[in-house]
């Protein structure tokens, strides 16, 4: 036990405290607990705080006015308490884990300490006293966060046979925070790797999500493949690797680790843009208000040149340069645009863009072909959309998810030829719901390879342009016109709507009576209808 006093100036701490006070007026042991004792040691906010208590689940919704029972049966209860859910948890200890998943039973217990031996690692057991300012540390987890070390409490092999899940939950801390996984540690996870098939494809989504969208996203999955997790999880990942890229487009080096790259720019983005969209409270983490700073692009100008195959090359930079070199402000992918697709800086990236990000070369192992001139891929997009779509499935993505990652994977080279698209096939491309996902991969894409970034500068400018009514304009005949008119539908009738779209995106036609002019010229009444 040490006596040590945390701010709790935040109206979370603030109501946390105030729980904490009531159990003890009922005379109930009552700490903050977990994670959100972590972050204060360590100096961080807490976005939410659990709570442990010796006052059993019953007691618990007897003594607060508004509780919602989500896991009685585990000992926890939701208190709300000024807009705020709390998660309070009664002491226990857990009994079997047959499943690697949860306890088959749990058993109520009288202290903290007891309590403490079910959790996952040091550095999430730690108990703190927000009335009398006392940290109740039993396993070493403030010294653990100090040597900036992961450690299983008591047996690893024993924490990861309980819940398999916390072989991922320990790569997420270590890449979030910087730190080592300590060896015993470690090696209960190479020896378990395999066993992590057994985990639901859902919580292996939701744990993947976590690391790719926390900021560290590639230091979280080289530690996933330097301790054999990887392979199981995503064996088509772990497949990138050796696999060779024409070097004149591709310095960096093979598809692992321009895939390594490009998440790495991904993390460097979320650090440079974490500033512009503030805290909870309103402020940015900069100490200014939100989006006073006006974030731009350095080191790259919009008249770049370079071989525009793979979206461009250029040869007088290495990748590595160009990854080190992010510093100052840069721009969001889509700035302030009036169509609804902007790019958040407090949600960056999105769980779309991050796993797209991961998947968006998955198909060159199958594709790849040694041809005279150069290495190629030829179809790669194809295949790679394909394989989105079954790892999509696999993890359980809902299917608008899976689609949509399967669109970033298979349009991430379209942009290479946006200088040369007709105006029509150009709005269209730009119009699509995710743009922002798209415009943005292709940004990262472009910094983890040849640097070229033409095209990224090319289509932002003219996405900014361009209003909804431009976009997707109200057509001037519908297809009841056409019925109206004579045409039946059939084969046709798709072609004849979209010829009369294009034709009005391209600003040939610009009212009704040259749009029925232009329907005789191009499909005279009888003709196939």
């Amino acid at each position: 036990m040490t006596a040590i006093q945390f701010p709790l100036d935040t109206p979370l701490l603030r109501s946390a405290a105030a729980i904490v006070k009531v159990l003890r007026d009922h005379n109930f042991e009552a700490y903050f607990v977990g994670g959100c004792v972590r972050d204060l040691v360590m100096g961080r906010v807490p976005k939410d705080v659990d709570i442990a208590t010796s006052a059993t689940p019953d007691v618990v919704q007897e003594i607060f006015p508004s509780t919602v029972a989500v896991g009685e049966s585990f000992g926890v209860v939701i208190v709300l308490r000024e807009g705020i859910h709390f998660e309070v948890a009664t002491f226990r200890s857990d009994n079997a884990y047959s499943d690697g998943r949860r306890p088959d039973s749990v058993s109520y217990s009288a202290s903290a300490a007891e309590d403490s031996r079910r959790r996952d690692f040091t550095i999430n057991a730690l108990f703190y006293d927000p009335l009398e300012a006392r940290l109740l540390d039993f396993h070493g987890g403030r010294d653990d966060i100090e040597r900036k070390i992961v450690r299983a409490i008591g047996s690893p092999g024993e924490r990861f046979r309980e819940d398999k899940l916390r072989m991922l939950r320990a790569v997420r801390f270590a890449a979030r925070f910087g730190f080592m996984i300590e060896a015993g540690t470690r090696q209960a996870i190479v020896d378990a790797a395999a066993e992590i098939k057994q985990v639901s494809a859902e919580r292996q989504r939701d744990e993947l999500t976590r690391i790719l969208t926390e900021g560290h996203s590639q230091r979280g999955f080289r530690l996933l493949d330097d301790l054999g997790v990887l392979a199981y999880l995503l064996p088509e990942v772990r497949d990138l690797k050796g696999v060779e890229q024409p070097p004149e487009f591709h310095p960096e080096g093979d598809v692992w680790e321009h895939t390594m790259l490009l998440l790495h720019c991904m993390d460097e983005t979320k650090k440079e843009v974490s500033g512009v969209g503030g805290q909870a409270s309103g402020k940015s983490m900069e100490g200014g208000e939100p989006g006073s700073q006006k974030l731009e692009v350095r080191g790259q100008k919009p008249d770049a040149k370079g071989e525009n195959s793979e979206v461009g090359g250029r040869k007088s930079e290495t990748a590595k340069g160009r990854a080190s070199a992010f510093s100052g402000n840069w721009e969001l992918a889509t700035g302030n645009f009036p169509l609804p697709w902007n790019l958040s800086p407090v949600s960056y990236p999105t769980p779309l863009l991050a796993w797209a990000a991961l998947l968006h070369d998955i198909g060159k192992p199958a594709t790849f072909r040694r041809a005279p001139d150069r290495i190629r891929f030829d179809g790669h997009v194809e295949t790679g959309a394909r394989m989105a779509r079954q790892i999509g499935r696999r993890f359980r993505m809902s299917n608008e998810e899976t689609e949509a990652i399967a669109e970033l994977v298979l349009d991430h080279l379209r942009f290479k030829d946006v200088q040369k698209m007709r105006p029509s096939t150009l709005k269209r491309f730009v119009r699509r719901e995710q743009f922002a996902e798209h415009l943005e991969l292709h940004r990262l894409d472009c910094l983890a390879c040849h640097g070229n970034l033409e095209a990224y500068y090319f289509t932002r400018a003219y996405a900014q342009t361009l209003t909804p009514e431009e976009a997707r304009p109200k057509p001037f005949l519908t297809g009841s016109d056409l019925i109206d008119l004579g045409y039946a539908p059939g084969p046709e009738f798709k072609k004849i709507l979209t010829a009369l779209e294009d034709a009005q995106l391209e600003n040939q036609i610009k009212d009704r009576e040259s749009a029925l002019e232009y329907l005789q010229r191009r499909f005279p009444p009888g003709r196939g209808t």
